[in-house]
């Protein structure tokens, strides 16, 4: 179970080749993994959803890479109920899984659980804010699994990262990229390949596509050493405190 997740691309079908403009999309966001994985460290590194398992992610320098999907990969379980030990993995990616998951808040939460303190986690998806998240609009109905992605739930960046922030995460950076159409053909992303540069320069938060990099932060539980209590009364200006040792004065009435 050491194999790589690169070990997969050979014999598994890239799902990547579904989406319109996927094999772009994928380069993408490898290079955008690369640059925020040179800071991550530890032993394992999951990968979550039927996008993760293709990825290449070769400059990584965490040396386990597990690949998780509910019917393939190294780990054959449901994300929203991971097989794994609390603490016990050092980075998590999730690359458009959420917009797929019956349940993503739920699928944080286990992911959560399952990072060591300060670990990384990285999440890719789908702006609904952007020309794809209104190509989704104009489908209507539920679409089955083959019109991908038409058939997910796009989850806004800001939604994520409170979801996040909620379950004790600091968020690092957020970043959009891709801003041309939904187009397969790639003589017409050419084509429209200035919508790139003017959406960087205008509509920053409106690419197709967003990756969030945050870290899971424990508060320390160090316990705190009290003060001892002081039980002697202390002086008070312009009141006389009676001594405990004193015999209180006989009053004596006259008649």
């Amino acid at each position: 179970m050491n194999a790589s997740s690169t070990d997969l691309n050979a014999t598994a079908d890239c799902p990547w080749q579904q989406l319109p403009a996927g094999a772009e999309l994928k380069r993408a966001l490898e290079a955008e993994l690369a640059e925020h994985l040179q800071c991550a460290f530890g032993y394992h590194l999951l990968s979550l959803g039927r996008y993760a398992s293709t990825l290449d992610l070769a400059a990584c320098p965490v040396r386990h890479h597990w690949a998780l999907e509910r019917d393939r990969g190294h780990l054959l379980a449901q994300p929203e109920a991971l097989p794994l030990q609390t603490d016990s993995i050092d980075v998590a990616l999730l690359p458009l899984t959420l917009e797929f998951s019956p349940d993503p808040h739920a699928l944080l939460r286990e992911v959560q659980r399952v990072l060591i303190g300060d670990g990384h986690l990285l999440i890719a998806g789908f702006n609904p804010w952007s020309l794809w998240g209104a190509r989704r609009l104009l489908s209507g109905r539920p679409l089955p699994a083959k019109h991908a992605p038409w058939q997910a739930r796009f989850l806004s960046a800001g939604r994520v990262s409170d979801w996040l922030q909620l379950l004790g995460f600091e968020i690092n950076a957020t970043c959009h990229h891709h801003y041309l159409p939904p187009l397969r053909s790639e003589a017409w992303q050419r084509r429209w390949r200035f919508m790139d540069r003017i959406g960087q320069r205008a509509w920053t938060n409106a690419g197709a596509m967003y990756v969030i990099a945050a870290q899971k932060r424990v508060l320390p539980l160090t316990p705190i050493r009290l003060a001892k209590r002081r039980l002697m009364a202390l002086p008070v200006a312009g009141v006389v405190t009676p001594s405990p040792h004193r015999e209180p004065a006989l009053r004596v009435v006259r008649k």
